[in-house]
């Protein structure tokens, strides 16, 4: 069971072993999807987005080579909502089929549900977990991973929305940027997807996400600063480390050695393909103390979200 207070905090990179495409694999998939002949082009051009503007859609985002779409979105706001459109579709109708670990040496949810039920022989023992997830994905897929193997106790073996709400309850999760979870399930239960290749369609998926720039998501962070300051453990997984999400998730103040009710706090996260240099950058933007990173080279490691759980562990 994981009995201290802790708080996972995911990034797209926790999503990508599932099969979701991150960062500059997100931005080639939505060029794709747009190019001449793509088969998401026609179907924007039918639903009010003229050919000018899908195309200098297309051809601004290639040139400008960002590392994301929401980077690219948060500069060119006159993009937002077409650049949502085009999110949805990448995401849902045009997504993973299915949300299998590509690499099974890659599966943390695997390893995190291991944790979880590890002392738990009972749903009501189970309930004693303390684990929370703060994510920036659009994805609900460790939402619907929990809510299967929750089979596993026979009180959810036939009852699917039991045990979902179980999980909710004990597991709770807050989307800061919006979830596109209803409308993937509503694939899931489709045989053929692209029956909701459609421009209403994506616009009401749309409508359920936010990119970077577009408030304050006050809810949302509000619950996430209060899940944040309850924990004594904090863990980054495949997190981007975006100035702008970690000046609002207030993280400079949450690094230090000792918190006051938390003299144990550890705080820790991946970085995986990230230099040492840059690195340290991030471990300066969150106000990581001097001792922290002469004493452990700062709080970031070049792992995995499976490799890095393993490493550092659930308690």
């Amino acid at each position: 069971m994981i009995r201290k207070p802790t708080v996972l905090i995911l990034g797209a990179g926790a999503s990508a072993p599932y099969g979701y495409a991150l960062g500059e694999g997100l931005v080639s998939h939505i060029l794709g999807l747009t190019k001449q002949g793509g088969q998401l082009r026609t179907v924007l051009t039918s639903g009010g987005y003229s050919m000018e503007q899908v195309e200098e859609f297309r051809k601004s985002l290639q040139d400008g080579k960002p590392a994301s779409i929401d980077d690219f979105l948060e500069a060119n706001g006159e993009f937002a909502e077409l650049g949502r459109v085009c999110i949805a579709a990448a995401l849902t109708v045009f997504g993973p089929r299915t949300e299998e670990p590509q690499k099974s040496e890659e599966d943390w949810l695997k390893y995190v549900w291991w944790r979880l039920h590890n002392d738990a022989p009972t749903s009501k023992k189970f309930a004693g977990n303390r684990l929370k997830i703060v994510t920036f994905n659009y994805d609900t897929s460790f939402e619907r991973y929990l809510a299967s193997v929750l089979s596993f106790y026979p009180d959810f073996r036939k009852d699917r929305a039991a045990a979902e709400a179980f999980r909710a309850e004990i597991i709770p999760t807050v989307h800061i940027h919006g979830s596109l979870g209803l409308f993937i399930e509503e694939l899931r239960s489709m045989n053929d997807p692209i029956q909701r290749n459609l421009i209403t369609w994506y616009k009401g998926a749309a409508n359920a996400i936010r990119i970077l720039n577009e408030g304050e998501h006050a809810v949302e962070y509000s619950l996430a600063h209060e899940w944040i300051r309850e924990a004594d453990v904090i863990y980054f997984l495949g997190f981007g480390y975006h100035q702008t999400n970690t000046t609002r998730l207030d993280l400079r103040g949450q690094i230090q050695a000792t918190i006051p009710g938390h003299p144990d706090r550890i705080v820790k996260g991946t970085a995986l393909r990230v230099g040492k240099a840059e690195r340290e950058d991030i471990d300066r933007r969150l106000n990581v103390p001097a001792d922290v990173i002469s004493r452990s080279g700062g709080v970031l490691y070049p792992l995995d979200a499976r490799a890095f759980l393993e490493t550092h562990g659930l308690a």
